[in-house]
């Protein structure tokens, strides 16, 4: 996989999210109004699930999974709101581990999309055979990172000269990644997906960051580097991150 190609940022999912976020405005000035709603629309369990189909409709449902983890929480206990009979919740946990887990072993890679052009792999067992077939000589290429910590933390020290990015996963954990040995040549895109969890980049401080296309809930990016201008007519590095932080931050760090 090519790191450095990315989709260009869409608008339409701006739109998509800024729809239901009117929506959800409109229902609560229908409430203060005194109309009659039903009662599950005012429940505390359309927060989380209104909340995922926020982050989902930002990434048109492509991006990371976390929508589905806030949307579906949110939709078992609304089920147990209106049916408490069935005692789905005792499900819940269960079925959260489950599905990270495959989602882990399966879909992290989205193997069924061809990231750099937006299209379908015509040969996706392939591409699949090849990935896991070598997943360990992949795991250990110092051009493409890929962290994965869970409960855990994860150090890793990049030293490429040709860096092309990769992912960083947290859940309930930690992340520390130092690249201010390493090297990027014009835009290279890093994928962050944090879950009740932190990442600490250690980053050169000439290189520019970009966190615009980073989905926030309760989460915050601070750039605490001594910012520096490249010398001389150095070609411009760029790390864009991307992904999404639920109740997690990133923090940018430099020693120079």
């Amino acid at each position: 996989m090519n790191y450095s190609k990315h989709p260009p940022p869409t608008r339409l999912g701006d739109i998509l999210a800024g729809l239901i976020v009117l929506m959800v405005g409109l229902v609560l000035l229908l409430d203060q109004t005194g109309t009659d709603l039903p009662d599950w629309i005012t429940s505390w369990p359309m927060i989380p699930l209104t909340l995922g189909l926020v982050i989902g409709a930002k990434t048109l449902f492509k991006g990371p999974p976390v929508w589905m983890l806030f949307t579906g929480f949110g939709l078992v206990y609304l089920i147990n709101w209106m049916h408490p009979e069935v005692q789905i919740v005792k499900f819940v946990w269960p079925a959260v581990v489950i599905a990270f887990a495959l989602w882990m072993i399966l879909g992290r890679r989205r193997v069924w999309r061809n990231e750099s052009e937006g299209e379908h792999w015509k040969h996706w067992d392939k591409t699949f055979r090849e990935q896991y077939e070598d997943a360990g000589a992949h795991r250990n290429k110092q051009d493409q990172l890929e962290a994965i910590s869970v409960f855990g933390a994860c150090e890793m020290n990049i030293l490429s000269k040709s860096w092309k990015g990769g992912e960083v996963v947290t859940l309930f954990g930690g992340a520390e990644i130092n690249l201010s040995q390493a090297d990027i040549q014009g835009h290279v895109y890093l994928e962050v997906v944090q879950i009740f969890g932190g990442t600490k980049l250690i980053i050169p401080s000439h290189w520019q960051v970009i966190s615009s296309e980073m989905i926030s809930v309760f989460a915050g990016i601070e750039d605490k580097r001594m910012l520096q201008k490249p010398a001389g007519l150095q070609q411009e590095k760029v790390l864009v991150l991307s992904g999404t932080a639920v109740f997690a931050g990133i923090e940018l760090l430099s020693y120079s």
